[in-house]
């Protein structure tokens, strides 16, 4: 049962990593198929938040 739970949490904190990185995927290639202005690209990125 601990063996479980142990690989039950490992899989959550996979899955909100996979999360994560998806999303950053999904946004980089959201404004690379866009093709808006250098400036704009910037603004996108999280640079100082």
């Amino acid at each position: 049962m601990g063996v479980y739970l142990a690989i039950r949490g490992e899989l959550r904190l996979f899955r909100q990593e996979y999360i994560r990185y998806f999303k950053l995927y999904f946004l980089y290639k959201l404004a690379e198929n866009i093709n808006l202005p250098d400036e704009k690209v910037v603004l996108l990125k999280p640079s100082n938040h």
